[in-house]
């Protein structure tokens, strides 16, 4: 099992989280771009398949674990997992971010600690949405709220939700 995983997730009003392989609101957000940067910098991004073939390319300054159903793939510069039960610490250097897709945060989610969510102020046309998260489950630690400016066009909060004890 691993213990330092995190989810990164941004999603507007209604859970949407991507759009014909992009996030709806694109790169309109570009402090939303900046803060995964600073969060996962150093760390390990965990992907699935279709998020890693949208960004093209491992991500830098970053270990690369591309998660898929195919047995045979192959990525210079990433490791590929066909079962992430068999993911370790050992397979996470630092932080391990879990950065999507839908598939991938379900899957995932009984395993992250933390979720570090971009909510976006706005309802966008989606084709992909983030399965609803049961909020008993969870405890809200921390928000920050950035109105939209000359560089970001929607308002939106970066908000920190750890898994509630009992």
């Amino acid at each position: 099992m691993v213990d330092n995983l995190m989810m990164i997730v941004g999603y507007d009003k209604n859970m949407a989280i991507g759009f014909e392989g992009d996030m709806p609101w694109k790169k309109s957000l570009p402090a939303d771009l900046e803060n995964f940067k600073n969060l996962s910098m150093g760390g390990t991004v965990i992907m699935g398949e279709t998020t890693y073939k949208t960004i093209g390319k491992p991500l830098g300054g970053r270990k690369n674990i591309v998660i898929s159903r195919d047995p045979n793939l192959q990525i210079d510069g990433a490791m590929v997992v066909n079962d992430v039960q068999k993911l370790t610490s050992a397979d996470i250097e630092g932080l391990g971010v879990v950065m999507g897709g839908a598939q991938i945060y379900r899957l995932m989610l009984p395993m992250v600690n933390t979720i570090m969510a971009t909510e976006v102020d706005g309802e966008f046309v989606a084709d992909t949405y983030l399965d609803p998260i049961d909020m008993n489950e969870w405890q809200e630690v921390k928000r920050h709220h950035h109105p939209a400016d000359a560089q970001n066009l929607y308002d939106f909060d970066f908000v920190e939700y750890k898994r509630a004890t009992n």
